[in-house]
């Protein structure tokens, strides 16, 4: 799908936890394949504040997609899955030189915005 979506002159943004270097490297093989820049960011915080943001999105009751996740993870080991998540991530990005890897905190949206916009317009 991506690659049609390349083909037609769109961009694709893949929003999402991906923690296997093989999968990235589909993914960039694609953009190559069809001379469209690959930009890799990645928004993180630290490992215990990520877990407990996560637990946070959607407060109480919030979207059905919000708690669908949370049952997701909870039988998935919970906090120690989330935290296993993380450092997959983290093994993966170390690998990934090319990477931007963008800080974030909770409560800095705009921040945040920012910092990712301009790390775009870089066209990393």
């Amino acid at each position: 799908m991506a690659a049609t979506h390349l083909a037609g002159g769109r961009d694709v943004i893949m929003p999402q936890f991906i923690g296997r270097l093989t999968a990235i490297e589909r993914f960039e093989a694609v953009a190559h394949g069809n001379d469209a820049a690959f930009c890799e960011i990645a928004l993180m915080d630290s490992k215990e504040q990520s877990v407990a943001r996560f637990y946070c999105r959607g407060g109480d009751g919030g979207p059905a997609w919000h708690q669908y996740a949370r049952q997701v993870v909870e039988l998935g080991g919970g906090r120690a899955l989330l935290a296993r998540h993380y450092d997959e991530l983290a093994r993966v990005l170390a690998a990934r030189p090319g990477a931007v890897v963008l800080r974030t905190a909770e409560g800095e949206i705009q921040e945040t915005y920012e910092a990712l916009t301009a790390a775009l317009g870089d066209g990393t």
